[in-house]
């Protein structure tokens, strides 16, 4: 077969293959599908689009189990490419990435202070692409399949656009206001975009057919799709959390308190949720029961909540908030375990414990926040700049790293 120029190509062309020299019956429906659809793709000239529906239809099929060939009755051997010479391909790339930051290496070292280094990153660009298509400030970026992104902006759009070469696959309409808000599911299959009037469309991410289209008649303060169901959350401006299942359109929402709904995070098992208000109350629900329960403690927040995350145990959640402060608590009864000051707000206290008036505190919120899956480490993002390293398990800062 010819070499493809789409990165897709190689990735599929080895997905359905056995390794060289096994000898296993090889189930008839993937060994038909895979020619099949490597001979389309031989004849394809619009090689990202056409590779993108594939993988999408036959990721589908894979996990469905649609397609069963019974007219072949005998087993099909793979003959797989030489692997010497995929060896000395990859080999020629690992000598050509060496060389690349050798040279890389090279010009960092040739800097002479560390000052000079953000002076020259000042107007100096590493990336190795720029996308121009929208016409105001992006608001959300989310990946889907390697190489397409989407990205949604101030222009009342949201685009699908390739990575590797900046060429738009799909122009995402029927918004009526700035689009805040663009996620893939865990499958890369559908696509939901939101806007600031309340408009949330999911699109198929196979041919870009619309699946479902919501309303809340609010603005959409955020979005986010279930772990491994087709199921979408969003937390909107009149408290409210709206859930539906997709394509089915059902939809069930929880009422809130009477503040916006800010900030919202699915704990790993599923089957609860963390979300934080304007007013700085923090909730755990129980999404079967519909149910829940508050964060209690001393140093609740009283100030709005930007960001909450949940650790990858199910055992304890953090918040963060617009006042620089961070809580750490328990899942299962929503109490305190810590609070974190992440600003030096308390620096501005006068004696009687009023605040003292501060331009500063304004920057100092915490925007972002993050469980290392691995170890016991919370990162924290703020708006001066800094990133907070927080151990858990010690119940101390480990490092704070400053932009």
């Amino acid at each position: 077969m010819k070499k493809h120029p789409c990165p897709y190509y190689k990735r599929f062309s080895q997905r359905y293959s056995l390794p060289q020299g096994v000898q296993k019956p090889v189930k008839p429906g993937k060994v038909r599908r895979k020619n099949l659809c490597l001979e389309y793709l031989e004849k394809s000239e619009n090689f990202d689009k056409d590779c993108y529906d594939v993988l999408n239809v036959c990721s589908i099929m894979d996990e469905q189990e649609l397609i069963l060939e019974e007219d072949i009755d005998q087993c099909i051997e793979l003959n797989e490419q030489n692997d010497d010479q995929q060896q000395a391909a990859d080999s020629s790339d690992e000598e050509m990435d060496l060389a690349e930051n050798s040279d890389t290496h090279h010009h960092i070292g040739a800097s002479t202070s560390y000052e000079s280094l953000v002076a020259d990153s000042v107007n100096h660009d590493d990336s190795i692409l720029t996308f121009k298509r929208h016409t105001g400030q992006i608001f959300s970026v989310d990946c889907g399949l390697n190489p397409f992104v989407c990205t949604g902006g101030e222009d009342d759009h949201a685009f699908v656009w390739n990575s590797l070469t900046g060429d738009v696959l799909f122009e995402c309409n029927g918004h009526k206001d700035s689009v805040i808000a663009v996620k893939y599911n865990s499958k890369k299959s559908l696509l939901a975009t939101a806007d600031l009037s309340g408009v949330v469309i999911v699109r198929n991410c196979a041919d870009f057919a619309v699946a479902q289209t919501f309303e809340t008649g609010c603005d959409i303060e955020w979005l986010l799709w279930h772990h491994t169901a087709d199921i979408l959350f969003c937390g909107g401006a009149d408290s409210a959390i709206w859930m539906w299942l997709v394509p089915s359109g059902t939809c069930k929402i929880y009422a809130g308190h009477g503040p916006p709904c800010t900030a919202g995070s699915l704990l790993p098992d599923g089957r609860r949720l963390c979300t934080g208000y304007q007013d700085g109350v923090v909730k755990i629900w129980d999404l079967k029961e519909n149910a829940s329960i508050n964060v209690t403690g001393v140093a609740c927040h009283t100030n709005p909540v930007v960001c909450v995350a949940c650790s990858t145990d199910n055992s304890i959640a953090a918040s963060g908030s617009v006042d620089g402060t961070l809580n750490v608590f328990h899942c299962s009864n929503g109490k305190l375990v810590d609070t974190i000051a992440c600003s030096k707000q308390s620096e501005n206290m006068n004696p009687g414990g009023e605040e003292v008036a501060s331009d500063q505190n304004e920057y100092e919120g915490v925007e972002s926040i993050s469980f290392c899956p691995s170890t016991s480490l919370l990162a924290v993002g703020t708006l001066k700049g800094d990133v907070i390293l927080w151990d858990l398990s010690a119940r101390q800062i480990r490092q704070t790293l400053t932009h």
